[in-house]
């Protein structure tokens, strides 16, 4: 029998599946149409995700699923090959490669990116979040759930949508949507904390009802307020298992179009996976670090088999991770919950959940957004200089208006102007004070010592006076460029030259 503990966990862990669940179908069939993949493409993918990569995965936290970020990938390495079935063949062999730099342990380069970019992308994906979800809350509905590019189908892009969405209002979706944003955000309120216990089910799940029950009624004694099909869920009814799998084609696996579209579909997937690894650690209320590289072999694997039955690239993800965690999961059952979840109301009850608003679920996606910003955050970040505050911001800024990749490298670029910055400032502290008529210096070396410091270094030594005692102290270095080291022998050598008595302190390189 299990422990009255172990049964609330289990159920908690149900509950977290359930919200997982219902964020991440509209974006799963969302990025489908987005990728003009074929209708069960971004379920299969995830049921994949959900179960067999979380399996293998030494995360319990990570979700993965469909990846928004390489749709222009897809797209454009389906044009250049020409059919789907080619592109699934680069798939497969992108996941191998991917399980190749596993047994390479490349995955060990998400430790190097500065814990200000990570929290950067972070906020950034909260950001895109409720820009993306404001018009949907008052009924635009002309781009689909999972798009998240800056620049829109439509001609539009984020912030002219939200400054013409007035344009496209639909009273019956802002009614159900505003309904849904005072529920989100009333019943997950701290103070209305006793109130939450009494209810039963995910608060996500109580506004998706409520939305139901709503577009109902509104249809039933408002028919002029009445919602149409473009402004809720669209789920394709299930005609077969022959639609719902397709087959990779190897015949070009030759042609360098397919290579290279290999390793661009390996190279993005392993860097979305690890950043959004690392991101999730972050969130994580244990701390816990995951192994990188099992990971690596892990979405390896999913993406092999996505290619294998026709499912779209795979990494891990953090809006649905952080869904996860807000929601109290902590182990891997809710992931595989919300896998079983997707399957199987996409084969029994696809026209239920046609019933579902847009707005609704634009409402819990809002607040989703709302949570991985975090102000505290912010503050944090602000007051802890601009060598952090500033690749922040720009990550924020680039990611939301350019895409992950762009935003993660600008970050990381400002990031590493600071640390040279800094490293020019600060590679060894001089201090000098006169001692029986003798000018003792003492000279001590930063724990990194770069080629970039050769001039100063150089300065530093031709400015002691003759006569003087020089202590060069090398106990908190730990690298020290060959050209430094090299001139601080040269310097010994000439000592005579200048009558100055050098003595080394733990320097032995």
């Amino acid at each position: 029998m299990l422990s009255i503990k172990k049964k609330f966990s289990l159920l908690t862990e149900l509950k977290a599946g359930i919200v997982v669940f219902i964020i991440a179908l509209p974006i799963c069939l969302g990025i489908t149409v987005a990728q003009g993949v074929p209708a069960y493409s971004g379920i299969l993918a995830a049921m994949i995700g959900g179960i067999v990569v979380s399996l293998v995965s030494g995360s319990k936290l990570a979700v993965t699923g469909p990846a928004a970020g390489i749709s222009y990938t897809v797209v454009a390495g389906i044009a250049t090959l020409g059919k789907f079935e080619y592109f699934l063949a680069a798939l497969v062999l992108a996941g191998i490669v991917q399980m190749v730099f596993a047994g390479l342990k490349v995955g060990s380069i998400a430790h190097y990116f500065p814990s200000s970019v990570i929290k950067g992308m972070l906020s950034a994906t909260g950001f895109i979040l409720i820009l993306k979800q404001l018009p949907h809350i008052i009924g635009d509905d002309k781009d689909a759930e999972g798009d998240f590019f800056f620049f829109q189908s439509d001609g539009e892009n984020t912030f002219s949508e939200i400054y013409h969405m007035f344009d496209y209002m639909d009273t019956g979706s802002m009614i159900i949507g505003l309904v849904s944003v005072a529920l989100m955000f009333g019943l997950l309120n701290k103070r209305t904390q006793r109130l939450r216990k009494l209810i039963y089910i995910p608060i996500s799940l109580l506004v998706i009802i409520v939305g139901v029950l709503l577009n109902l009624a509104i249809s039933q004694y408002f028919p002029q307020w009445s919602i149409n099909t473009s402004h809720t869920l669209t789920v394709p009814e299930f005609t077969g298992f022959n639609s719902l799998f397709h087959f990779p084609d190897f015949s070009l696996i030759l042609s360098q179009d397919l290579w290279i579209l290999v390793f661009m579909i390996a190279v993005m997937t392993t860097m979305e996976s690890l950043l959004s690894l690392e991101a999730i650690d972050k969130l994580d209320p244990n701390k816990n670090i995951s192994p990188p590289n099992r990971e690596l072999f892990a979405q390896g694997l999913g993406n092999t088999l996505c290619g294998l039955v026709g499912g779209i690239p795979l990494t891990a993800v953090i809006l649905r991770s952080s869904s996860k965690i807000n929601a109290g999961g902590r182990t891997k059952i809710s992931t595989i919950v919300h896998a079983l979840l997707l399957v199987g109301t996409l084969l029994f009850i696809p026209g239920l959940l046609n019933l579902i608003p847009l707005s609704a679920l634009a409402a819990i996606l809002l607040y989703v957004g709302y949570k991985l910003i975090s102000i505290a955050v912010v503050r944090t970040m602000y007051k802890s200089g601009w060598s952090q505050f500033l690749p922040y911001v720009v990550t924020i800024v680039i990611m939301t208006t350019s895409g992950i990749f762009t935003g993660i490298i600008s970050g990381l670029l400002v990031a590493i102007f600071f640390i040279l910055k800094n490293n020019l400032k600060m590679p060894y502290k001089i201090s000098s004070a006169p001692i029986e008529g003798k000018t003792y210096t003492l000279i001590t070396l930063a724990e990194d010592v770069t080629f970039l410091n050769r001039k100063k270094f150089q300065q530093a030594l031709n400015t002691l006076p003759v006569g003087s005692k020089v202590i060069i102290d090398g106990s908190f270095n730990k690298n020290i460029d060959p050209d430094i080291l090299e001139m601080i022998h040269d310097f010994i050598q000439k000592k005579e030259e200048k009558n100055i008595d050098v003595e080394l302190i733990s320097l032995n390189h």
